[in-house]
């Protein structure tokens, strides 16, 4: 049995926002004070108009603070992501535990009527599809496969390991010819992270055991249906 002197977990929480705003304070302090236990905590926020600028300070502050023993773990939790459950964390973690996760994101949706989410699956080098929220629905709580991309916008990750030293975060853009005329390609951030992390040999997991809403503006969009 581990000894309560020695942290289960040494966790990174860190929330990169736009303007400052944040929509998720209560399911922050949800995290603090509910299980799992003992566990430490420490929380920082990052703002800049430049998202990739945002995940890579705190993905340095997590190597950095792993390489002085205060982080074994690191949360993103972005502004506008918020779990809605009060023990949403405990279950997040009992996943990570359960499955041997390295990366495990929870299924965000994405700001429309969709029912699209931002977890999908690597096609070739620019294509992916999209999973919606109906075929999540109908997986494993949480699942891995080859290829598999999620959103960063509650991400658990284990840094402990060599890996975590090759990864950062950064849009990949080019301008194509389609029918005839010029179009803007991208590859997110998010799903950049993703495929680093299939390149090292590191395997995404995705879940949706937390019940989480995304944020635009006054709109809440759920990743779950109402009752389920």
């Amino acid at each position: 049995m581990m000894s309560t002197a020695e942290p289960l977990l040494k966790l990174l929480v860190v929330t990169p926002t736009f303007d400052g705003g944040v929509r998720n304070t209560e399911a922050i302090i949800n995290l603090y004070q509910l299980p799992p236990h003992p566990k430490l905590v420490a929380y920082r926020k990052y703002q800049s108009p430049l998202i990739t600028l945002n995940r890579n300070q705190a993905w340095a502050d997590a190597l950095n603070l792993r390489g002085a023993g205060m982080v074994t773990h690191l949360l993103m939790i972005d502004a506008d992501v918020c779990p809605v459950e009060e023990d949403w964390f405990d279950k997040l973690w009992k996943e990570f535990v359960r499955t041997g996760a390295k990366v495990m994101g929870a299924v965000v949706p994405i700001k429309d009527d969709s029912g699209e989410t931002s977890t999908a699956v690597w096609e070739d080098r620019w294509k992916a599809r999209r999973y919606s929220l109906d075929e999540v629905a109908a997986k494993e709580p949480s699942w891995t496969e080859g290829g598999l991309l999620v959103a960063t916008g509650c991400l658990l990750v284990d840094v402990r390991g060599t890996w975590a030293d090759q990864i950062r975060f950064s849009i990949q853009d080019r301008i194509i010819k389609v029918g005839g005329k010029r179009e803007a390609d991208f590859i997110p951030e998010d799903w950049g992270f993703c495929l680093y992390c299939h390149t090292l040999g590191i395997d995404v997991w995705a879940t949706r055991v937390v019940k989480l809403v995304h944020w635009d503006g006054r709109t809440a969009y759920p990743n779950f249906r109402e009752g389920k």
